[in-house]
């Protein structure tokens, strides 16, 4: 597996990004994941009865 932080597209982004941004983009991520999930088994209980 090739080091991305080494490439110029990423470099930028880790220098300026602090974790807690990073935490925070992860977490947002997975909320609208879980929230997709959640919209998708609603809608299929919905339909079923």
């Amino acid at each position: 597996m090739e080091d991305i932080t080494s490439d110029p597209q990423y470099s930028t982004l880790s220098a300026n990004a602090s974790s807690d941004e990073i935490l925070k983009t992860k977490d947002i991520n997975e909320m609208k994941r879980l929230m997709n999930e959640w919209q998708y088994k609603f809608m299929y209980l919905t339909y079923e009865n």
